[in-house]
This record gives C-alpha cells, structure tokens and sequence, in this order.
C-alpha cells in the first residue's frame, strides 16, 4: 500500500468507525501532512447532515453567538460591534446562512476532492456538490433559516431586563453604581 493509499484508508477509518487522527505536534492530522493538505481540523468536516437542520447547524456553529430569534415579534436580532442587539431589517442573517452554509461545503469539498486520488470519494464528493448547489435555492436557505429559528430564540423582555443598565456606543452605564461598565452581550 503506497502513502497515498494509507492516508485514504486512515480517513476513510476515521469517518467510517470514529477513530481518531494521530496528529502532528502542531495539532494537524498526519494525513493532511502526508497529503500537503493545509490543517483543517477534522471535527469540521463531521456531524452535518445533508438536509436543512444540517445546514441550520452550520449556520449556528458559525454566527449562533450573534443572532438571536423573536419569535413574538419574527424578527433576527443581530449583535452589534458594540454589543448591543439590532434587529435584522437588511436580511443580513440571510447573507450570514448563505455565506456559512456555503463555506462550509466549499471546505469539506475541498478536503475530500484533495484526498480522492483514487476515485473512492466520488459519492461524498458529488453529495457535497448537490449540498453546495442547493444552498442556492432561495427555498433551501429560507429553510435553514426557519430550523435555525428554534434554537436561538429570545424574547423582547429579554433585552431590557436590566433596569438599572443604559446601553451606549461604547459602555453600559450603570445607574446603581453611578458608572460605567463594558458593553456585553448579557445586557
């Protein structure tokens, strides 16, 4: 069996019977050395399903700190720079799905066509092909989103539950203690 041939079969293990990667001292897979890939690491490249809560997980694992849900109102509320929470009336959380999702596939394709040199890839490549494709679809991403919807949620009350904190630019003011505090997402 040459090196090519090891590394593909030590993937193909790795995925197939969730055995871990032996990995160099910087932390990269001996088979991306071995295979010149640059070190992505493997835990992006598993646990996403092919259907809309797969790319819905994508997008979380992505932006899920920063995009909270309200489902009374059915608004995205993004975090700002300065922490403080603005409601999505530009569609960005579409662009952030659709860009996540995209890299997502874009990087696992990338991987895998780069370790199939013996053709025993092609289903997971052409899976991952249709996947990248699909999140074209207006229909598909509006389906990320909407799976997306569940497991970010926040209600109004929330962003002011706080009655003694003042949200500015570039500080929270407090009113009990008389100053100022850093902006977090908390509050």
């Amino acid at each position: 069996m040459t090196t090519d041939e090891t590394a593909v079969e030590q993937v193909r293990k790795e995925k197939n019977y969730g055995m871990l990667m032996p990995k160099t001292e910087a932390g990269v897979p001996m088979v991306y050395e071995q295979l010149g890939i640059a070190g992505a690491p493997p835990e992006t490249l598993q646990g996403y399903k092919d259907n809309d809560a797969g790319n819905a997980r994508r997008f979380l694992d992505v932006y899920g700190d920063d995009v909270r849900y309200g489902a009374g109102e059915k608004q995205w509320y993004i975090c700002q720079s300065d922490m403080s929470w603005k409601a999505d009336e530009e569609l960005l959380v579409e662009k952030l799905a659709y860009d996540s999702v995209y890299n997502s596939y874009a990087h696992e394709l990338q991987f895998y066509r780069a370790i199939d040199r013996f053709g025993q890839m092609k289903d997971t490549v052409a899976k991952l092909e249709r996947g990248m494709r699909s999140i074209g679809n207006l229909s598909t991403l509006k389906s990320c989103i909407g799976m997306a919807q569940k497991d970010v949620p926040i209600t109004a009350d929330r962003f002011d539950r706080y009655d003694n904190l003042f949200h500015m630019p570039n500080v929270t003011f407090d009113a009990d203690t008389l100053s100022c505090v850093e902006n977090r997402k908390e509050y």
